[in-house]
């Protein structure tokens, strides 16, 4: 093709697609398309034969854009769903006049079975670019096992965009719609937040499956409520007791490190549970937290052994280090999140069930402790 000849079929499609704008494709006609372009009828018969040839050029000029732009803005590997949604519908060009287009062209097509195959076969060619830029970053997003296969996923994209492009034609309002096509394609492919249904077996139809813990929220729930109820009698036990406490600093430190062990199961619960927050942040807040429990945690328990009891339930503490291992563990966990890796959520259970034992089984050395001073064996202590 010539560089003229080029440059006259670039004018015809440009025109060609304000007038579609703003005709509508079954309203335009070839001679307002010259028109526009500024074109006789044998420029445009040059290059095209019917205005379904032209649209389906200006299809295929279109989805190259759009893969183009697919690609580029998934450049950087999603740390989890939520950023990978937000990469595609951040590369996808939010234009108006072209959906409008492409939706009256659809319409016309849904009315012509030879037209309609040909736009089938367009898409088709759409879809697997689509895929071949997400391939790469979907194994590290959590998608349900029926969207695990790019071309499903690409093809799931398309579909509820398509679906969204229809609020768009209404309101005008690039803004909503980008937020709204991220909320459905986020509420389509989150399966964490979907109950799961019994198989559709007939030997199980009539079989209650138990429900399973699907989101990370109810993980972050159920250890939140532990971890507070334990701060909670923590707190009863010590303002009952103050009188005793106060004056004796193994007691103190015993009681500041149980609280500081509930505390951050705690604080991990609360970070858990933040809704849309993406994995790497999630993975900074948690290492931070460990380098913070770190330092408390071991000065805590080192002013402890200072004033070390001589109960066996002590000296297992001693050997175990609790606050050493919930130290690492979590920072562990938290580097994985940090480095993008999703199942680094999966850690999060060591460091919060080595803290929640080595709370309570400090909260005993500490009650038993107080009963202890309540009660001296000492004669000496005791009043005659």
């Amino acid at each position: 093709m010539t560089r003229r000849r080029a440059q006259t079929r670039a004018r015809l499609l440009d025109a060609a697609f304000g007038v579609f704008a703003a005709r509508g494709f079954g309203r335009a006609s070839i001679e307002e398309v010259c028109e526009a372009a500024g074109y006789t009828r044998g420029a445009f018969y040059s290059n095209f034969d019917t205005l379904d040839e032209l649209f389906f050029a200006l299809y295929a000029q279109r989805s190259e854009l759009i893969a183009d732009r697919v690609a580029a803005g998934l450049t950087n590997s999603p740390g989890d769903l939520h950023e990978l949604v937000a990469q595609a519908v951040g590369a996808l060009a939010v234009d108006r006049d072209w959906v409008l287009v492409s939706t009256d062209f659809r319409l016309y097509a849904a009315r012509s079975p030879d037209v309609a195959a040909v736009l089938v076969a367009h898409r088709n060619k759409l879809r697997h670019a689509i895929a071949a830029s997400l391939a790469p970053v979907i194994a590290r997003a959590d998608l349900p096992a029926s969207l695990r296969s790019a071309e499903e996923l690409a093809g799931a994209v398309m579909a509820v965009h398509d679906g969204a492009t229809t609020e768009l034609l209404l309101d005008n309002d690039p803004a909503r719609f980008r937020s709204w096509l991220a909320d459905l394609l986020t509420a389509l492919l989150d399966h964490r937040e979907t109950p799961q249904l019994p198989a559709a077996n007939p030997a199980t139809a009539h079989t209650v499956t138990p429900s399973r813990l699907n989101s990370w929220s109810t993980f972050a729930e159920i250890c939140g409520t532990a971890s507070a109820s334990l701060i909670g009698l923590l707190f009863v036990a010590v303002s009952i007791r103050i009188d005793l406490i106060a004056p004796s600093q193994e007691l103190r430190n015993r009681a500041a490190q149980t609280l500081s062990l509930f505390g951050t199961v705690l604080i991990v619960a609360i970070l858990t549970a933040v809704p849309g927050q993406p994995t790497r942040a999630l993975g900074a807040e948690l290492t931070a937290l460990a380098i913070i429990t770190a330092g408390g945690l071991i000065v805590l328990d080192r002013r402890a052994r200072a004033h070390a009891s001589s109960q066996a339930i002590a000296r297992a503490l001693e050997l175990l280090t609790p606050t050493t291992i919930v130290s690492i563990t979590l920072f562990a966990s938290g580097a994985l999140l940090a480095f993008g890796v999703h199942d680094g959520r999966y850690a999060l259970i060591i460091p919060v069930l080595i803290a929640l034992t080595g709370g309570v089984t400090s909260a005993w050395l500490f009650l038993t402790k107080i009963t202890t001073e309540q009660n001296p064996r000492n004669p000496e202590h005791t009043e005659t």
